[in-house]
């Protein structure tokens, strides 16, 4: 039997775990299973009547079902898995190979000249390709002592198309036959490959609608509008993926005329490739229906974005809006685009950022190995690896660690990871070889690894990280790039670049439905023990783009540009600054009774009801004593203080004590009236809401003339928040009300202080 057929032959026999039953177990429910087609190809040639029938056990997509309980697989046990003396001498190779070119690039060059498609080799190795299909986008570093300058010319000496430059790295498009040549050249530290960036957008929901307005009114945009707040007079730059049936949209009054756009993508469009763009431009719209829109399409490549968000900046934007990102890069603020984000803000720009969909698909935590078996500890009992369930028919996994040096632009990892993939049979409890990535890390690049691998869909999957050369608990991170769950799952850290800029405002996504918080939607802390996301906001909303409904961080970030456009409108002069703060008070604290900001909804969930200097009518009633006239709405009571006489008939004067107080501090309240009146005092909290502080019962209460009080009259008040700004109202009567109470006088005056609550 060949090791290939082996292999598939393993497989079988957990295909034929048929019928088991479901007890909670970790259930993978996936369809058309198949090998990595090459080596499935070459089996098939070998012409085994036996092996075509076991692989149409493994990949028939009616095939049963695979179960097995996590408690039988992380019960505390290490399992023992197979490395083959090809794998070492493979990484033997590869460390003896020139230092300066990424191994991915090595290893992409010596097979591109081999049979298969070389998109589905480089898709492999995680290199993305250049336009001409032969070239390889790549990111280039100067070593020390050499200029930027220095580096291109030598680059272009070789055969290399730079297209961008940007903090002192080099971005260029290379021949795969020239790629090699790079690594002679004196001027060059490191050729890697471009990091690429995703949009913040799971699979789209079943179709509820056409009108991009729910989350509007779950966050009280409307209302603003009410009051003339539009965003009119702000520029909101969209940096995406593309705005594919913009013009349709257009045309339907669901999306403006954009003041202008430009491709920075492959197509050359900036109406192509995706409508994702064109769903985050609809809910900009939506929130700030006045404000001029700026499209830049990218396909994701580094360099690309880095375009887009110049040119958006000399478009001269308030705000971009980025419903996208990546992870190959640190995690702690210091990445190439958390330094672009740096570069945009120093200029007035906000930033707003999704925060990223991988809180459901993430694993991250120190790289130890207590046991000494050279496999790092995943499991939740210190077992030696991680599951694995996959949504389609492909694993891809990205792992990074923090081992990026001094300055991340030249990465200088010596803490060597490498990462290996093994089908699990539960019924051997065997794990069978499947994938891996090897690359050395010696002092030169990244300290990441890249897999991507095609696989039978109704088999389990270990994943196990190698120990190859680790002296110290680097901090790793595990991202499934393409649709799985992992267990154990760990959301914390799954935050991403460039949401972890320090300068980003970073938006996570809370059902518009639900009010719940996305399982998907990332977590911080960032590496370097910051609080990320910092807001929340709307996602599963409605989206005429997609005729469905628009999920994911991807559709929370716009609604907090569009939200950032009407507090711009609102203060034209308030600075970038100025604005994320506002952004950070203007919430509802989420969820009850946690600490503020944390790593889940940051500092809340976006609420125009909390915006300092504006007034929206709030639903609600309050129980006023019997002579000032019973329930009344808040709606009623506000018009009836803002129609009141002036506070000086009465001379009334109310105070508190300080201008600021934290939740659960006590609060004092003292007054006086000139004449004698009646009197009814009133505390309103940042949300809007009345409540009744004296007198609390029927009983009609008088204030002599030139008399103080102070309110309680033992103790204090326990301040509760929410925190905001809020109100004590004094209100006075001079004479006794009649039945109809308070709203029939024709000399009602009021007076009013405020202070702020914070946490």
């Amino acid at each position: 039997m060949t090791a290939d057929a082996g292999r598939v032959a393993s497989l079988a026999v957990a295909g034929r775990n048929a019928g088991l039953k479901d007890r909670g177990a970790f259930r993978h429910t996936l369809v058309n299973a198949e090998v990595p087609i090459m080596e499935f190809l070459n089996t098939l040639r070998a012409g085994a009547r036996w092996l075509a029938v076991t692989v149409a056990a493994v990949a028939a997509p009616v095939a049963a079902q695979v179960d097995f309980e996590p408690a039988e697989i992380f019960d505390g046990r290490t399992i023992e898995f197979p490395v083959s003396a090809e794998v070492v001498q493979a990484k033997a190779r590869l460390a003896r190979g020139n230092d300066k070119i990424d191994p991915a690039l090595r290893a992409l060059v010596a097979e591109s000249s081999g049979l298969g498609g070389l998109a589905a080799k480089a898709q492999g190795f995680g290199v993305p390709l250049g336009a001409s299909g032969r070239s390889a986008a790549v990111a280039l570093t100067p070593g020390r002592g050499s200029s930027v300058d220095e580096l291109i010319a030598a680059a272009e000496d070789r055969g290399a198309e730079v297209t961008e430059i940007f903090e002192g790295v080099v971005y260029a498009s290379v021949p795969l036959d020239r790629i090699e040549a790079l690594g002679d050249a004196e001027e060059l530290h490191y050729a890697g490959r471009q990091a690429r960036y995703y949009p913040s957008y799971p699979a789209a929901a079943a179709a509820a609608g056409r009108v991009a307005t729910d989350g509007v009114r779950a966050i009280g945009a409307d209302k603003l509008h009410a009051q003339g707040l539009t965003g009119q007079g702000v520029k909101v730059g969209i940096l995406d993926f593309g705005f594919r049936h913009y013009a349709q949209l257009q045309q339907a009054g669901q999306v403006p005329e954009p003041r202008a756009v430009r491709a920075f993508n492959s197509s050359g469009r900036w109406d192509a490739e995706s409508e994702h763009g064109t769903a985050c431009a609809e809910i900009v719209h939506a929130m700030a229906p006045d404000a001029e829109l700026y499209l830049a399409a990218v396909s994701g490549l580094e360099e690309q974005i880095v375009q887009a968000a110049q040119w958006l900046a000399e478009q001269g934007v308030d705000i971009v809006s980025f419903s996208g990102g990546g992870h190959l890069g640190p995690h702690d603020g210091n990445s190439q685009l958390d330094r672009l984000v740096e570069e945009l803000t120093s200029r007035g720009i906000l930033w707003v950022n999704a925060a990223g969909n991988e809180g459901a698909a993430h694993w991250g935590g120190l790289a130890t190995d207590s046991d000494g078996d050279g496999w790092i500890e995943m499991g939740p009992n210190g077992e030696n690896f991680l599951a694995l369930r996959p949504a389609g028919d492909r694993i891809m996994l990205l792992i990074v660690w923090d081992d990026w040096g001094a300055d991340p632009a030249l990465p200088t990892a010596t803490q060597d990871i490498d990462a290996f993939l093994y089908a699990y049979n539960p019924l051997t409890r065997r794990p069978v070889p499947w994938g891996r990535s090897a690359n050395p890390q010696r002092g030169r690049g990244p300290p990441a690894e890249f897999l991507s691998v095609a696989a039978p869909r109704r088999v389990p999957y270990l994943l196990a990280l190698r120990a190859t050369s680790v002296a110290r608990p680097v901090r790793v991170h595990v991202h499934a790039m393409a649709p799985a769950q992992l267990m154990p799952l760990v959301p914390d850290g799954s935050i991403s670049i460039p949401a972890t800029s320090t300068q980003a405002v970073a938006v996570g996504a809370v059902d518009v439905r639900s009010g719940r918080l996305e399982a998907f939607s990332s977590n911080g802390p960032t590496d370097d023990g910051r609080t990320k996301p910092d807001v929340s906001a709307p996602d599963q909303t409605r989206s005429a783009a997609y005729n469905g409904r628009f999920p994911g961080t991807s559709a929370a970030c716009p609604h907090v540009s569009g939200f950032a456009a009407l507090l711009k409108q609102q203060q034209p002069s308030a600075s970038r600054e100025e604005l994320a703060a506002r952004i950070a008070r203007a919430v509802r604290p989420m969820p009850r009774g946690a600490g503020r900001p944390n790593n889940q909804y940051g500092a809340g969930h976006i609420d125009a009801s909390k915006l300092d200097g504006v007034e929206i009518e709030v639903t609600g009633k309050v129980e006023l004593p019997r002579p000032w006239g019973g329930a009344i709405t808040f709606s009623e009571l506000d018009a009836n203080l803002k129609a009141a006489g002036s506070a000086a008939d009465l001379g009334l004067k109310v105070a508190v004590g300080r201008q600021e107080y934290r939740v659960g501090d006590g609060l004092k309240i003292g007054v006086r009236a000139d004449r004698e009146c009646d009197f009814l005092l009133l505390g309103r909290d940042a949300q809007g809401n009345f409540a009744v502080i004296a007198p609390l019962g029927d009983d009609r209460t008088r204030l002599d003339a030139g008399e103080k009080r102070a309110f309680p009259e033992r103790g204090t008040i326990r301040v509760t928040g929410p925190p905001g700004r809020d109100e004590v109202i004094l209100i006075g009567a001079p004479d006794p009300l009649d039945a109809r109470g308070w709203r029939s006088s024709d000399s009602i005056s009021v007076a009013r202080v405020s202070y702020r609550v914070v946490r």
